[in-house]
């Protein structure tokens, strides 16, 4: 049985997505980054202190991108890139999603959504906004014709970037003027394991 530390309002929830995508049973174990009481497990798992963190028998792993990675190379079945092309641009976008994509989705969500330490600042989030649009549009582009990222079909990559942009929906991103990424974004929030797992996230952020 996978174990995994995290509570779906934090990135665990994207390690979740993916796993009731897959259809593989889990634990998960409430906790949250330094500040929880498995602070001390969690610290010897992460020395980081930060979820999510797997555990697979006497495997342990970090950092929820890579952790999706990992599952689907093990897993992944139709979530799998079929080619060393398709594998390298996955990991491509996983990685563009995480260093282009995930500053400026953040900013906006912690300028505009309440809690955390931040007292959401709307000035901020307009700004946040207007610097993550030309990232936007690189995605618009990635999604003209198949509407996916990866291979023509639904992949990990879809999972991967959608999972750091999702936060920007309930944060009332305009989608409007990249209107691939509008579509592709409504429609990953409309797969059954994405609403189930985001429901919790939201449930657990107290925004439900």
């Amino acid at each position: 049985m996978i174990r995994l530390y995290g509570n779906p309002s934090t990135r665990a929830n994207r390690v979740m997505w993916l796993l009731e995508e897959l259809g593989i049973e889990y634990e998960q174990i409430e906790a949250f980054d330094e500040n929880d009481v498995a602070t001390a497990e969690l610290r010897s798992l992460n020395p980081n202190a930060k979820v999510p963190v797997l555990v697979s028998g006497d495997f342990t792993m970090s950092e929820s991108l890579a952790i999706n990675l990992h599952l689907v190379e093990r897993h992944g079945g139709d979530l799998a890139p079929k080619t060393d092309e398709g594998r390298a641009r996955g990991l491509q976008w996983t990685l563009w999603a995480a260093t282009e994509l995930e500053p400026r989705v953040m900013e906006v969500s912690r300028n505009r959504l309440p809690g955390g330490d931040l007292t959401p600042d709307e000035k901020l989030a307009v700004e946040a906004e207007r610097e993550l649009l030309p990232i936007l549009r690189v995605l618009d582009d990635g999604l003209a014709g198949s509407g996916h990222l990866v291979e023509e079909r639904f992949t990990i990559a879809d999972v991967n970037v959608g999972a750091v942009l999702a936060p920007a929906v309930p944060s009332r991103v305009d989608f409007g003027p990249v209107p691939n990424v509008d579509k592709w974004i409504k429609s990953l929030l409309q797969r059954p394991a994405a609403q189930s797992v985001y429901a919790k996230a939201m449930k657990a952020a107290g925004l439900a």
